[in-house]
């Protein structure tokens, strides 16, 4: 009698030491299920190019995803922005909240209504934040961060004829 309450004691004991330490177990950091990860790079493009004088620019902006990972099978894609707006090499030509169409590898779209853009600058570097929300198509609201990192245009380029185009490595993510 005594040994099958010992064996019960020791058994509840050990279940409980297992549950305790799976919840002591360290956790891998990942996107969740059904979130949508791309890296990439933007290229952007002033007309005229940028000075140190904020002037009306026609910026266009080209991103292309070389690596995704979501659980459709969207490996890559790309999107494109064309606006006209008071630019400098400040502000690097990022302005009001504007709207974006991605296209997919395999056929799909998502439509991305960036509503923020916060440009933080380092000392060699810039980076960019931009968030808004999926309005259309695949992720459709979904909350999207897209982050760039761009190397600050030269002074010596901004006081003279100005920097004609900016580009760096760039992550998109649709949670």
């Amino acid at each position: 009698m005594f040994a099958d309450t010992r064996a019960r004691i020791c058994g509840t004991a050990l279940a409980l030491t297992l549950a305790s330490s799976a919840l002591l177990a360290p956790s891998t950091a990942r996107a969740a299920v059904g979130d949508l990860v791309c890296q990439g790079t933007q290229k952007t493009t002033f007309n005229p190019p940028l000075t140190n004088a904020t002037t009306t620019t026609e910026v266009k902006v080209r991103e292309t995803w070389s690596t995704c990972a979501d659980p459709v099978g969207i490996t890559s894609g790309r999107g494109s922005l064309q606006v006209t707006v008071p630019s400098s090499c400040q502000s690097l030509g990022f302005g009001p909240p504007s709207t974006v169409e991605y296209k997919w590898n395999n056929g799909q779209k998502s439509t991305v209504h960036w509503t923020s853009v916060v440009v933080t600058r380092l000392t060699s570097t810039s980076e960019v934040v931009k968030t808004g929300s999926v309005t259309d198509g695949y992720g459709k609201n979904d909350t999207a961060t897209e982050t760039i990192t761009l190397v600050n245009p030269s002074p010596l380029a901004c006081a003279g004829s100005g920097v004609p185009s900016v580009e760096g490595p760039t992550t998109l993510t649709f949670q």
